[in-house]
């Protein structure tokens, strides 16, 4: 297992009055979480993903609360809803 924080500049959702999809919400700067697991045998992934998607999912709910996903780093079966929130008016480009 290895995992990395992306420390970006406070300023970074501060370039543009243009809306953009990531994140939903600029009210808060979040920090992505980069973890990396890895294991020997591929019949231990059911088990590996289940365990390790419940732990995660605790760990961040305790720490960021509803903090969105970051669309390199998320699972490839989450929701889109999870990273871009919903799709508004302002968001949606024509």
């Amino acid at each position: 297992m290895s995992y990395n924080i992306e420390p970006f500049l406070p300023s970074i959702l501060h370039h543009s009055e243009e809306p953009t999809v990531y994140p939903p919400n600029r009210d808060k700067n979040y920090y992505p979480y980069y973890i990396y697991y890895a294991w020997a045998k591929e019949d231990q992934a059911k088990v590996m993903l289940k365990g390790l998607r419940k732990r995660v999912r605790n760990v961040a709910k305790e720490d960021r609360g509803d903090a969105p996903l970051y669309p390199n780093y998320a699972l490839f079966d989450k929701p889109l809803k999870k990273m871009y929130g919903e799709i508004t008016s302002a968001t949606r480009r024509n």
